[in-house]
């Protein structure tokens, strides 16, 4: 009996016991679940195509994040790079990670003053994360081997996640590609909001196991050999080292874009000297994405940024008006310079008025050190917008023709630019 007894007693400890333990892995998960840490990665705020990628191998990190004080800032991030959200129980918070590493509280200007160790992991989880978004940048001759004539290819597409099958017919400097079937068409479609557009987009080209960064036109032009398809004739790909087959260059809304896919537009925004980034600028006007335009401008005036940026979807077409062939571009060294005036000749079309207009423009193009990028101030772009025909003067034919005079001798090719370092004037 007192054997029973004892025995009843065993087995009872023992249940209390694996209760507990299992209670306690229970409530180890549960914290562990309540707290959590994801990184998303796309192409622009509004982008609904990216990748989250959840961390919970480094609890360390997440409890580093969670106990880091918050500092007001008076910056403000301008080159977003990823988001992070931040869980703990029911409370979420949402960060921006900026160019430079800085983490900010979204849409506050408030940030995580972390230690260099916690930045360094999450940099490094940050970085794991682009590399499974963007694609690769593969020269255009690997890219003919990888994807030759007759191939079928898919396309996603980096602001909407549309995605859809190409074959690629012909081309010898870029891809000229066909939508597959009906519904192909019908989906690459929807991606230019249904109307048939020459805008170039971000896009993946899905070759294999491999996603190449690449940039697609939506317009149907020339000939077309896929019966059924609904899509009357082809359009055009690009990838990297790519360029147009009547003129042989590169086509500046397609490397924007190729920039863009393979999540380098950050670091091309950086290093550009003021003309290039006069030049993605204008690319990514044409191409209606502001987000990118936005990142290029000088944001001391955020309201005029804003009213500017809201204004420019009126923008139907923008281009450059080049010069006679045969003009040598100049060369210019900014390396002891903070401000320059790069003018250029541009056509302008708003969709408003549908009337084409062509303007000089004068871009101001400042950094506030030697060591800092240059930006684009908004001020100057402005009559981009200016209505057609209302409040223009009138051209002065004599004034003009002496221009033409002299800018056969010494403007630029690409565009009418003209470079001045003017510091002690604003500073």
């Amino acid at each position: 009996m007192l054997r029973q007894i004892l025995q009843n007693i065993r087995s009872f400890s023992l249940l209390i016991v694996f209760s507990m333990i299992l209670v306690f892995s229970q409530t180890n998960e549960a914290h562990a679940a309540a707290r959590s840490l994801v990184i998303t990665i796309k192409v622009s705020p509004q982008a609904k195509y990216g990748y989250n990628q959840l961390v919970t191998d480094d609890r360390s990190l997440i409890r580093s994040i969670l106990r880091s004080k918050t500092v007001p800032s008076e910056q403000v991030p301008e080159l977003p790079r990823a988001y992070l959200t931040v869980k703990q129980g029911d409370k979420q918070t949402e960060y921006l990670i900026d160019d430079s590493w800085r983490v900010f509280r979204l849409n506050e200007q408030i940030i995580l003053d972390l230690t260099p160790e916690t930045k360094e992991k999450l940099k490094l989880c940050v970085q794991r994360a682009e590399a499974k978004y963007y694609g690769e940048v593969v020269p255009w001759d690997k890219v003919e081997e990888l994807f030759p004539k007759k191939t079928n290819v898919q396309v996603i597409d980096l602001e909407t996640g549309l995605a859809f099958q190409v074959q690629r017919r012909a081309g010898s400097q870029h891809a000229d590609v066909q939508p597959l079937t009906r519904e192909d068409s019908r989906i690459m479609r929807s991606i230019y909001n249904g109307k048939w557009s020459w805008k170039r987009r971000a896009i993946l080209v899905k070759v294999g196991d491999r996603s190449i960064a690449a940039s697609m036109n939506g317009m149907p032009h020339g000939a077309g050999a896929i019966k059924g398809n609904d899509f009357p004739g082809h359009f055009c790909i690009h990838f990297e080292g790519s360029t147009t087959h009547r003129l042989r260059k590169r086509d500046a809304g397609h490397y924007l874009m190729i920039r863009k896919a393979s999540g380098r537009l950050n670091h091309e925004i950086v290093h550009s000297t003021p003309e290039q980034l006069v030049d993605l600028f204008l690319a990514a006007v044409k191409a209606q994405d502001l987000h990118a335009a936005k990142l290029m401008l000088d944001h001391s005036n955020p309201q005029a940024v804003g009213e500017f940026l809201d204004r420019a979807r009126e923008i139907e077409d923008i281009r450059v008006i080049k010069n006679k062939e045969g003009q040598n571009e100049t060369e210019q060294s900014w390396d002891t310079s903070q401000f320059a005036e790069i003018p250029v000749r541009v056509s302008v079309t708003l969709a408003s008025s549908g009337k084409e207009r062509r303007q000089n423009l004068t871009f101001v193009v400042k950094r506030s050190s030697l060591s800092d990028r240059w930006k684009i101030d908004v001020d100057s772009v402005s009559s981009l917008l200016d209505p057609i025909n209302e409040g223009q003067p009138k051209p002065d034919k004599q004034a003009m023709a002496a221009s033409m005079t002299i800018s056969a001798f010494s403007v630029p090719s690409q565009a009418v630019y003209r470079f001045s370092s003017r510091l002690a004037q604003i500073w």
